[in-house]
Formats: structure tokens, sequence, C-alpha cells
């Protein structure tokens, strides 16, 4: 997998520590919500830029792509899967998404440090429409798929 971060904006930034086409077979990049997704809709545009971007080198190449990591920090929106992270991805065919972990509290931080919502979580309703979305197919439903076989 060749993975960097977002904000990469052109063909040639993200191609910078490209390894070549024998090493990588995946081509994915890692990018967060920042501000309040009231106010700001920079997470769905520059995720989409980028995902283009991707997604041509992808096509050109025949390799995957993925959002090989994403979220929004302690998700204080509850519309955020299907109001932010669904127009994010778009209509881009990648192979999966990533969202970062959920460590619970962190004493560091002096907070909660988690990327998917839990049973009363401000989201849990958006996660659970964002699952039984046709277009999302999570582990579960993945299995089985026999995608390996």
């Amino acid at each position: 997998m060749y993975n960097t971060s977002g904000g990469f904006e052109t063909r040639e930034r993200f191609l910078e520590r490209y390894p070549g086409d024998d090493v990588a077979d995946v081509l994915s990049f890692d990018t967060y919500q920042y501000g309040d997704p009231k106010t700001t809709d920079w997470f769905e545009k520059n995720a989409q830029r980028d995902l283009s971007v991707v997604d041509t080198i992808a096509r050109e190449k025949n390799k995957l792509f993925a959002l090989a990591e994403t979220g929004y920090e302690a998700i204080p929106y509850a519309g955020w899967w299907t109001g932010k992270l669904v127009q994010a991805i778009g209509d881009h065919p990648i192979s999966y998404v990533l969202v970062w972990r959920n460590r619970g509290y962190d004493p560091g931080m002096k907070k909660m440090h988690y990327y998917v919502p839990f049973k009363g979580d401000v989201s849990e309703a958006d996660f659970v429409k964002f699952y039984g979305l046709e277009r999302t197919l999570f582990e579960r439903e993945a299995a089985g798929e026999k995608l390996y076989e």
C-alpha cells in the first residue's frame, strides 16, 4: 500500500514518494474532519479533490484505492456519517474507508478519544443509517461475499 497525507492536491505531489507499480497494489491517503461541520465544507471538498486525483491514477495504473484513515474525533456532529463522510467519498469507487481508533479516555489529553460512535453517542443513529446504506459493506457482510476465493 502506498499512503500519504491528504492535501496533496495534484498528481505530482501525491506521487512524490511513490515506490513503483511493482511495489504498491493500493493507493490511499489520510484526511480528517477539522472545524465545525455545520459551518464548513472543507472536509468534503478537500477529500473529493484528493479522491479525484487518486481515482485517476488508480485507474491508469490498474490499482485499488482507498481512504486509509479518516474520521472526526468524538464525532460531535450528529449527521457526520451520512452528511459529511458520504459527501466526502462522493461517487468514487473506493475499496475501503477506515476510521481511526477508539482509544477511550486519554489521560494525557484529559478527554475521550474515539472515532466510531458507541451506544448513546450523538452520532449513533446516523452511523446506523450509514451502516444500512446500500453502498456500504461492513466486515460482517464482506465475509459472506467470499471476496478472496
